[in-house]
C-alpha cells in the first residue's frame, strides 16, 4: 500500500503542476481605452478615455472626457485581479467616481458601473488605437449670408442629409455630437446620407479656434464642418423653437432628398432639439440618438424606394 501511494502521489502533483501550466494568465491592462459611460441611454453618455501604463509591478493610468475639454485625472488605486477591475477619479470638487468592471476573456473590453456619490451609472471601454492628438478635420469658414452651406446643402440633392447646429464649447452640444456619432454615423453605413456640422458662436468663449478643437469630436468621410461667426444657419431655422428672435442651437435637422435651399428655407422633415433653460421641447422633439436614427433611416428607406421606381 505504501509503495501504491509513493507511485500515486507524485503523479497527482505532476497532473496539478501540468493544468496549471496550461491555464492562461490574464489578459494585461496596458494600453489606450476608450468607451462610454451611459446616465441615460441615447441622451446623456459621457465619453471617456484611459491610458494606462505600469511601472514595474504597479499600474498607473489618466483618465480624460473628450467632451469637456483636455484635462486629465490620475486614475488612483487601479487594481486588476483575475479579471475584476477597479480604479477611482477625483476630480477639482474632490468628487469620487468609483470604476467597477470584469475584463473579457480576449483583454479586448472592460464592462462594469460606475459609482458617484448614490448614481450609478453602467460603461463600456474597448482597446483602441490612440489617435493622433493634432488631429482635426477642416472646418470650413461660413459666410454672413451662409453660401458655403447653401452650396453644400444643394450640391447634396438628392441624399437625405443630416444638419447639425451646435456650440463648440458647450459641453452638451459636444456630448450629443458624440451620441451622433454612435447612434448613426458608426451604426448607418449608407453613402446616401450626408451630415453637415455648423458650430455658431452661441457664447462668448465660441470661436472659430475652438471650432476647430471641437472637429476631431466626430469623424466620418459623410461629414463636413463648418463655422458661423453670424450664426446664419440658427437664425435661418429659429422658427423650429417658436420664436424668430432666439436662434436654433444643439439642434439636429433630417431633410429629404427633395430639399432645396433657395431664398426660403428648407423645412426639415425631422428635427430634435435638445433641451435647455429658456426652450421648451416636445417629447417627440426631443433628442435621443436611437430615435434620430430610426428617423434616418425611414427616409433613406424611402429614398431608396423613390429612386427604385424611377
Amino acid at each position: 500500500m505504501h509503495k501504491s501511494l509513493r507511485i500515486i502521489l507524485p503523479l497527482v502533483i505532476l497532473s496539478s503542476l501540468s493544468l496549471q501550466a496550461q491555464k492562461p494568465a490574464p489578459p494585461l491592462l496596458d494600453g489606450h481605452w476608450e468607451g462610454v459611460i451611459v446616465a441615460a441611454p441615447a441622451e446623456m453618455e459621457v465619453d471617456v478615455e484611459i491610458d494606462i501604463t505600469r511601472a514595474g509591478e504597479r499600474l498607473q493610468g489618466h483618465l480624460s472626457f473628450p467632451t469637456q475639454g483636455k484635462k486629465t485625472y490620475e486614475v488612483q488605486d487601479l487594481q486588476l485581479r483575475d479579471h475584476a477591475v477597479s480604479f477611482k477619479v477625483v476630480d477639482e470638487q474632490n468628487v469620487a467616481d468609483f470604476f467597477d468592471g470584469m475584463l473579457s476573456q480576449d483583454g479586448a473590453e472592460i464592462i462594469g458601473t460606475m459609482t458617484e456619490s448614490l448614481r450609478r451609472a453602467p460603461f463600456s471601454l474597448r482597446r483602441r488605437e490612440a489617435r493622433p492628438s493634432d488631429f482635426l478635420p477642416a472646418v470650413l469658414r461660413v459666410a454672413d449670408d451662409g453660401a458655403e452651406l447653401r452650396q453644400a446643402f444643394n450640391a447634396d440633392a438628392g441624399h437625405v442629409r443630416l444638419l447639425i447646429i451646435l456650440s463648440p464649447t458647450s459641453i452638451s452640444s459636444k456630448v450629443n455630437l458624440r451620441i451622433a456619432q454612435r447612434y448613426v454615423l458608426d451604426q448607418i453605413a449608407n453613402p446616401d446620407l450626408k451630415v453637415y456640422v455648423v458650430w455658431e458662436h452661441v457664447f462668448p468663449s465660441d470661436s472659430e479656434q475652438a471650432s476647430h478643437e471641437a472637429s476631431s469630436l466626430v469623424s466620418d468621410p459623410r461629414v463636413r464642418q463648418f463655422w458661423s461667426t453670424s450664426r446664419f444657419t440658427g437664425h435661418s431655422f429659429g422658427k423650429l423653437t417658436g420664436t424668430q428672435d432666439k436662434p436654433l442651437w444643439n439642434s439636429f435637422l433630417i431633410f429629404g432628398g427633395d430639399k432645396k435651399w433657395t431664398d426660403a428655407i428648407p423645412d426639415p422633415d425631422q428635427f430634435r432639439i435638445v433641451p435647455r433653460s429658456g426652450i421648451e421641447v416636445q417629447a417627440d422633439r426631443k433628442m435621443n440618438g436611437t430615435k434620430l436614427a430610426e428617423e434616418i433611416k425611414t427616409r433613406l428607406n424611402a429614398s431608396q424606394v423613390k429612386s427604385a421606381k424611377r
